[in-house]
């Protein structure tokens, strides 16, 4: 969810206040953006339990040609083990929850993710 100033009141001292109402947004909004940051909490098409995700282009031992967009952990319990790793495309998100930090740092990394997936897809390398 999104936090937006909605009003400014004026309190009966004369000191104006903000009121911050949280603002949902419709499902095209939330999860358009593909490689959504780490600590993203959503829940996946046809899920019951929420994941975190951790990590991006994760590569399943079982199917070595198949990358993944995503890596994450359930919610709230986090990494348990190795075995409980979620590994899913940006396609099975239905509904986020909570959008990880997004600052310069992370906004640099997708941006270079996005030019090295794009790199491999053309070269043929990264065949879903």
């Amino acid at each position: 969810m999104e936090e937006k100033e909605s009003a400014k009141k004026t309190t009966k001292g004369g000191a104006k206040t903000t009121k911050k109402v949280a603002e949902k947004k419709t499902e095209g909004e939330k999860i358009q953006e593909k490689y959504l940051p780490i600590g993203t909490v959503a829940m996946l098409k046809g899920g019951s339990k929420r994941v975190m995700i951790t990590g991006f282009c994760a590569i399943d031992q079982e199917k070595q040609g198949k990358v993944w967009d995503y890596s994450g952990c359930m919610y709230p319990e986090g990494f348990l083990s190795s075995t409980q790793t979620c590994l899913f495309d940006h396609e099975q998100i239905e509904e986020i929850y909570h959008l990880g930090l997004v600052d310069e740092e992370e906004k640099e990394f997708k941006e270079t993710l996005k030019r090295l997936v794009e790199t491999d897809l053309l070269a043929g390398k990264n065949k879903k």
